[in-house]
């Protein structure tokens, strides 16, 4: 359906499962834009939402893209892809505690985040889908994430697939990915009907985007919204020689990297798979970092435990920076780690003990900018520490700090 050819040696099911993401990818983006022309209402909350959703409230358009992705499923081509029954799961359909996927009859899970970037799409016109294809040959097999898809609603759409038999690159936290862009047709459609699809020539993504090690980068942040997360992302940015940020959505930031409009992507709050595709990133050559640990993020490992109950609102991606350049990733990392060891050690304030069993502190101290750092450590029986939180201190925590005798 979407151009002839695959990947050799990889056989029909991925290339089945990367036409299934792209197809209710465009679909949706498609519906996205059509939705918003018709109805004046689309960005009003529902008052009620669904049980345990968190974030924002549920917008309407939220709840017509999530009801047409299952109509789109339902479509005889989708369980054409899958070779048998397909579920649909986002944040308003998910997974219930109990789940056994011995009782399930389907063969592909996609897993969708219908709308990334309302406050974008609201103010700008733009906006994300983002989808997830996890397959198995027969239920008695294990889910296997395949492929995956970023769609903009202005007509471009990514797609990259994974070898599942390369096993020991999985193992590595990497995977053999191949990254295709397709561009398709806008038209005020509501219906559930395909989309044409055309495929575009590959991009060079290890070219794409690169600059000068000379010269400063370029920066885009997953914050769009979020004051909180402006917030935490400041320190972060502060130990990066970026000549520019954009606040934008996950989905919004993965489409920038792959286009080669920037280099550097900081996500400063935990997210979950489907939310922020981050999984591109790594088809495509990047590093990225656990902002809290400053260790590699192994993505792969989580995508695969993916297909779990709550998988849609499980957090599993820690807050991360990711490079497209080594060099540059090396550069922040030395920083970071001079930033915390002055906190920890000669610009330590003070140190409140969290608990006794291992050692865990509460650790406020100055970092070498002068800024009030928030750190969280654990202390093991052999002496040695590891960092797992840290950020600029938070206002509230500007009452631990010593007082002044009058």
């Amino acid at each position: 359906m979407y151009g002839s050819g695959g990947v050799a040696g990889w056989g029909d099911r991925v290339e089945r499962a990367r036409s299934a993401a792209v197809d209710m990818a465009t679909a949706l983006a498609v519906n996205m834009k059509s939705y918003i022309s018709y109805h004046a209402d689309a960005f009003e909350a529902i008052r009620r939402q669904a049980e345990g959703h968190r974030g924002e409230p549920t917008i309407r358009i939220d709840k017509h893209l999530s009801d047409m992705a299952r109509k789109i499923a339902a479509q005889p081509r989708f369980r054409d892809y899958a070779g048998g029954g397909v579920e649909v799961y986002d944040e308003e359909t998910s997974l219930q505690s109990g789940y056994d996927p011995k009782y399930e009859n389907s063969l592909m899970h996609l897993i969708i985040d219908p709308l990334d970037g309302s406050s974008f799409i609201k103010n700008l016109g733009i906006g994300a889908t983002s989808v997830l294809a996890y397959c198995r040959a027969s239920i008695n097999d294990p889910w296997q994430l395949l492929a995956g898809a970023v769609a903009l609603n202005i007509g471009y759409v990514f797609s990259y697939a994974i070898d599942p038999l390369r096993k020991k690159d999985i193992q590595n936290g990497k995977f053999a990915g191949h990254v295709d862009l397709w561009s398709f047709g806008i038209s005020l459609s509501t219906a559930e009907e395909s989309t044409e699809i055309v495929r575009l020539d590959a991009l060079d993504l290890d070219q794409a985007g690169r600059v000068d090690n000379k010269q400063p980068t370029s920066c885009m942040v997953s914050a769009a919204a979020s004051d909180e997360r402006r917030e935490r992302a400041a320190w972060v940015t502060k130990n990066l020689d970026a000549k520019f940020c954009v606040n934008a959505a996950g989905n919004l930031c993965v489409f920038g990297a792959l286009l080669g409009v920037t280099s550097i992507i900081i996500d400063p709050s935990r997210a979950t798979m489907h939310d922020a595709n981050y999984l591109f990133l790594l088809a495509s050559n990047w590093e990225i970092y656990d902002i809290n640990t400053g260790k590699l993020v192994h993505l792969i490992e989580k995508a695969n435990k993916h297909c779990e109950p709550d998988i849609t609102k499980e957090k599993r991606i820690p807050p991360v920076i990711a490079f497209r350049d080594h060099e540059t990733a090396e550069d922040w990392l030395a920083r970071r780690s001079a930033d915390v060891e002055a906190a920890m050690g000669e610009q330590m304030i003070v140190a409140y003990t969290l608990d006794t069993d291992p050692l865990r502190e509460l650790i406020l101290g100055w970092d070498t900018s002068g800024r009030l750092l928030e750190i969280r450590a654990v202390t093991w029986e052999d002496g040695s520490q590891d960092v797992y939180y840290v950020r600029k201190a938070r206002r509230e925590y500007l009452t631990l700090l010593p007082q002044k005798e009058s």
